[in-house]
């Protein structure tokens, strides 16, 4: 292990005894150590003044190297320029909005506010971080600026990570690849070609650069950038106190899916949305409406050409679907009660079903209550009804038809029970039976308790020759 500096052979000072053995006394030697070797140079003591010494004290923030403040100024606007003003720009508005909603009584949206900025921040810094590494920032300038290790900023902002960090903030038909076309232009290209190096040194700040044949389009902003369900889906699991592990292995899906959907980069579905919420302990129906309000705003950005462009009644289904959902979902009771009993619940009900075409009038009303465009669900009624006298009704695909059932005339009976109408037996234990019956009818009943035989002692007695009475003599008289 060398006791001084491989550059200008300055005595190394001791340091902390951790990592590789130092090689320069400080980051000048080391940079101009560096251009040596890409310029092929003898070695040789550098111009610039000599580092400080071992006693002198030590600046806390890295000088960087010469010449880098000039030619900041050759790099030109790029895509990543205008996606750091895009995200700085939705801070600032969402700081406005935590300042307002700070004084009100709700405590759950101000949280909901401060992970969309935590997560805007993280983003901004990792955007920040790559076009100064872009620009040749030391690590050692990174990691003194944001109070780490420079091992520690050296692996964390890997070009991988600031990617996909900036997946969800990207709202351009660009997909981002890597750094270099994010930052690229002519001028930034020019001024670090090693072959023109020297030569970008010696312009001066203020001549004019060349035209570049080729200028990137900075992208327009489309909205918010960020996405809404991921910070809360974030905050679920802080709070829950669970790894990405535990709660992959408890919804089905894998860490790595998991991740993409934690950072923004993709938008899970409602079923594995509700598995997350059940898994962290949250009810699923809170997070139905960010879903929802996420799934709508979803931008695709290849979207697949549709070979079958849908017809009228299945545009006009959807836009009602559309538009219930926006306005929250309600329930048919409350659009009547919020049409003031003009739609009745079982029209509101018929018409979320779409299983009919619904009438001009209750179309309108039911639009202007859940504030929607009268004028668009009017062109759509009218390209329904177009499409339903040309090919066929406004109603849900028929189930599959049911076996007609069989007929309920006399021939249909005889044929049905011919065999059992036909058999002699049937016909001999009929006649049976109905002599038997007629026999029961002619006979009288015989029961076989003792009631018979009382009736026929009493009757013999009513009806048996009455004896004359005899004649009656008083006592005492004689003849």
């Amino acid at each position: 292990m060398s006791t001084t500096c491989e550059y200008c052979g300055s005595a190394l000072a001791g340091g902390p005894g951790k990592g590789r053995p130092r090689k320069y006394c400080g980051d000048a030697c080391r940079q101009a150590a560096h251009r040596r070797r890409l310029n092929g140079e003898t070695p040789a003591l550098p111009d610039e003044p000599h580092p400080p010494s071992a006693d002198a004290p030590a600046d806390p923030r890295p000088a960087l190297r010469a010449g880098s403040a000039p030619r900041a100024t050759l790099y030109g606007p790029s895509c990543g320029d205008e996606l750091l003003t895009e995200i700085a720009k939705d801070i600032q508005d969402g700081a406005r909005d935590l300042a307002r909603l700070l004084p009100t009584f709700d405590d759950e949206e101000p949280l909901q506010r401060i992970a969309q900025l935590h997560e805007q921040l993280d983003g901004l810094t990792a955007l920040v971080v790559g076009r100064a590494r872009y620009r040749r920032v030391t690590w050692a300038a990174i990691s003194s600026t944001l109070r780490i290790s420079e091992d520690t900023a050296r692996h964390r902002y890997t070009e991988r990570f600031i990617l996909r960090r900036l997946a969800r903030f990207n709202r351009t038909d660009t997909a981002l690849t890597t750094l270099s076309g994010l930052f690229s232009s002519s001028i930034a290209s020019r001024a670090c070609d090693p072959a023109e190096e020297s030569a970008g040194d010696s312009e001066t700040p203020g001549a004019p650069a060349a035209e570049p044949e080729q200028q990137t389009t900075p992208a327009e902003s489309s909205g918010a950038a960020y996405n809404r369900l991921s910070p809360i889906l974030s905050m679920l699991i802080r709070t829950a106190q669970l790894t990405n592990k535990d709660v992959s292995d408890k919804i089905g899906c894998s860490a790595s899916y998991l991740s993409r959907i934690l950072s923004g980069e993709r938008v899970p579905t409602w079923d594995l949305t509700r598995r997350f919420a059940r898994a962290c302990g949250a009810d699923p129906e809170v997070l139905r409406t960010v879903w929802e309000s996420e799934k709508l705003s979803q931008k695709d950005r290849t979207p697949p050409p549709d070979d079958t462009p849908r017809s009228g009644t299945e545009r006009l289904r959807a836009a009602i679907q559309t538009l219930h959902v926006r306005a929250g979902r309600p329930a048919p009771n409350d659009i009547s009660v919020a049409s003031r009993w003009v739609l009745s619940t079982g029209a509101v009900a018929s018409l979320l079903d779409t299983a009919v075409l619904p009438h001009h009038a209750v179309l309108e009303t039911f639009v202007r209550v859940l504030g929607g465009d009268t004028d668009h669900f009017h062109q759509l009624l009218a390209d329904a009804r177009t499409d339903t006298t040309r090919q066929q009704p406004f109603t849900r695909p028929p189930a599959q038809p049911s076996p007609a059932p069989p007929g309920a005339g006399a021939d249909a009976v005889i044929k049905t029970f011919s065999k059992v109408l036909t058999e002699d037996q049937t016909v001999e234990d009929g006649r049976a039976r109905l002599l038997q019956k007629l026999a029961k009818q002619t006979q009288p009943e015989h029961p076989a308790d003792g009631t018979r035989t009382r009736r026929t002692f009493s009757e013999k007695l009513r009806h048996r020759p009455r004896i004359p009475a005899p004649a009656i003599t008083p006592l005492g008289t004689g003849t």
